[in-house]
């Protein structure tokens, strides 16, 4: 007899209503066991006492114990098992199977309870049975002559025992290759049923610990159903998810009879048995029971101690590193390169404080400006400031230094004066290597442009002691006074020459955009 696939019409339920995002409500009884513990208050911040988050059982007040591993620490090794199985060990050609799309089902899953003491979820697999032809599909089919790739999604969830209430644990999803159905055995008599099955074993990433009774649902997207459904008809139509016999050799079916369908969000009851599951599991190691001082993440995990309501749960407890206020303060700005230390206050006044200049941890003695950062490496606090310390002459030094008995007015000393007349203000004379007192001779400090072919070079001397200033190249389509000005880039700097006191650049600038017909260039200085 030919193994084909099987509708579920007049045998499903509706026993489930969307109750919250991320909930879904059964409103029917539902043979729950008594036993549930929930984890609640799962962040804390280091004060230098034990912390641990909380945790609700239900019936109220049954006995329970935390279990904390370090996530920091290397995973000590642990041997997975086996705690959920109802497929035998051999890979039958095909299975009686029910069709997703042709049914609707946005997914499909079964309540079971898990068996043996591992909890920590390391895989799901299940069976699925593949109705598509490489024939019918030619072009995915010289793609792949073995198959095509599709997503398959487990996704777990968690039912409490008041209100039936189905919360999501974890999900994952992961591309399977879906074998075509063969034309014919391997000794070349015709093949004997419309599907062939085949297993997909979906991993997990460490650190999801299951309670012992939890709802599997199994999601493959299609054209009619699915989240979100795919926009086209496709071989994946023809995917369907095996069955399983009643009753299950590791853990147990909680009814072998019963399987819940999702459609448009909303779960039903059906008669027909459930998917085809195989779980593993490793037993957490590397656990103690001692509440958690330092900061970090803790995988934690709560079981419930009295033997006839055992149950658990677990998932992440993070202790946060304790804020710490610093200040940043530095010494005098040396007018001459000379070694300079930077002081770091704060509370507590103990801790450890990595400083870095520029990135680096050697204290400079070279002209320039430099990010001073200062950092607390205690591993229970964090505290971090920064700001800009400047080794060389700076421009108060600079114009004073020049001014010295000339009788300058001290109001003709600011950045934006012009004691020399020359149009050039005092800003500019610093940063172009010019004198504050001393008429530019024929705008010897302008930049000069030179144009050979498309290329533009723009050429300037600078103060190669003006460590607080910066020089900008900008460009703009107009003059006018309220014309935008946007710094050129890439800009390409050579230094021709450079002494003591003057330093000779030449920049070559990019091509004008396409279209522009004009473009006007200015040099900017800054200071900061």
């Amino acid at each position: 007899m030919k193994r084909n696939s099987i509708n579920s019409h007049g045998k499903i339920k509706r026993i489930g209503r969307a109750a919250a995002a991320g909930c879904l409500l059964f409103t029917g009884a539902t043979g729950l066991r008594a036993g549930e513990i929930s984890l609640a208050s799962l962040e804390a911040v280091y004060d230098g006492s034990a912390k641990q988050p909380q945790a609700v059982t239900i019936p109220a007040s049954l006995p329970f114990t935390f279990y904390y591993r370090d996530s920091s620490l290397p995973e000590m090794p642990g041997e997975a098992q086996v705690v959920f199985q109802n497929r035998s060990d051999t890979l039958e050609l095909s299975y009686y199977s029910v069709p997703l799309a042709g049914e609707k089902i946005e997914q499909m899953g079964d309540i079971i309870w898990l068996g043996t003491g591992a909890r920590e979820l390391e895989s799901c697999e299940t069976t699925l049975v593949s109705y598509a032809k490489a024939k019918k599909y030619p072009a995915l089919a010289e793609a792949n002559p073995a198959g095509y790739p599709h997503p398959v999604t487990i996704n777990i969830y968690r039912v409490t025992e008041t209100g039936g209430q189905i919360i999501p644990i974890t999900s994952m999803t992961s591309t399977v290759l879906v074998p075509w159905r063969p034309e014919t055995l391997p000794d070349g008599k015709p093949y004997p049923y419309n599907g062939t099955a085949f297993r997909a074993d979906i991993q997990f990433p460490p650190g999801t610990v299951l309670p012992e009774r939890v709802l599997v649902g199994v999601e493959i997207p299609n054209s009619k159903a699915g989240r979100p459904k795919l926009p086209a008809v496709g071989p994946y139509d023809g995917l369907n998810l095996a069955l399983s016999n009643p009753g299950a050799s590791v853990g147990a079916n909680e009814d072998g009879n019963t399987s819940y369908l999702m459609r448009d969000n909303i779960w039903y009851a059906s008669t027909i048995s459930g998917p085809m599951l195989r779980l593993t599991a490793k037993a957490p190691q590397g656990e103690i029971t001692q509440a958690p001082v330092n900061a970090g993440t803790y995988h934690v995990r709560a079981a419930i101690t009295k033997p006839d309501e055992a149950a658990q749960t677990g998932g992440l407890f993070v202790i946060s590193k304790a804020p710490v206020d610093i200040t940043l303060s530095t010494v005098n700005f040396p007018e001459s390169p000379v070694s300079w230390q930077v002081s770091v206050g704060g509370q507590p006044a103990d801790l450890p404080v990595r400083v870095t200049y520029n990135g680096a941890e050697e204290v400079p003695d070279q002209p320039g400006v430099y990010e001073v950062v200062a950092t607390v490496t205690d591993p229970n606090h964090e505290g971090r400031a920064s700001g800009l310390a400047w080794i060389g002459n700076r421009y108060e030094s600079w114009i004073r230094q020049r001014a010295e008995g000339s009788g300058t007015a001290e109001e003709l000393l600011s950045v934006e004066s012009d004691p020399d007349r020359d149009g050039v203000s005092n800003l500019l004379e610093y940063a172009f290597a010019g004198s504050p007192l001393v008429a530019d001779d024929g705008g010897s400090l302008s930049p000069v442009l030179e144009v050979s072919g498309s290329d533009l070079f723009l050429t300037w001397q600078e103060n190669p002691n003006a460590s607080d200033v910066t020089l900008t190249v900008e460009r703009t389509g107009t003059p006018e006074e309220s014309a935008s000005w946007l710094p050129v880039q890439p800009l390409a700097r050579t230094v021709i020459r450079e002494s003591a006191d003057v330093r000779v650049v030449k920049a070559t600038l990019p091509s004008p955009e396409s279209g522009v017909n004009r473009n006007f260039l200015r040099l900017r200085a800054s200071r900061h």
